[in-house]
């Protein structure tokens, strides 16, 4: 008899023209220094940006944009495709999570 072995993880990648390595390009988003001085002090105290280093930091905050938003409004709904990342400077966002209970 056989043993059976437990199938290992494949991966690949795709190449072609959907899938060109080129350089990172970043267009910088105009910011006051007060601007840049405010978004630099929260990412700071995330652990994600905490051990980035300084020129990195740089391209990350040039690219960034300050938006408000009104009472009420829904930032981003579970399920979108996440293409942002948002920093709450001042307010309160409700963040909910939908469980689906199958039996």
């Amino acid at each position: 008899m056989r043993k059976r072995v437990q199938r290992r993880s494949i991966a690949a990648e795709a190449y072609g023209k959907w899938n060109k390595l080129e350089p990172f390009k970043v267009k910088p988003i105009p910011k006051t220094e007060e601007q840049k001085k405010r978004i630099k002090s929260k990412l700071l105290m995330t652990f994600i940006f905490a051990n980035v280093e300084q020129k990195e930091l740089e391209v990350i905050l040039n690219a960034m944009e300050e938006q408000k938003v009104e009472e009420n409004t829904v930032v981003i709904k579970e399920g979108d495709a996440g293409s942002c990342l948002y920093i709450v400077e001042s307010g309160t966002l409700i963040c909910t999570k939908k469980f689906v209970i199958q039996n």
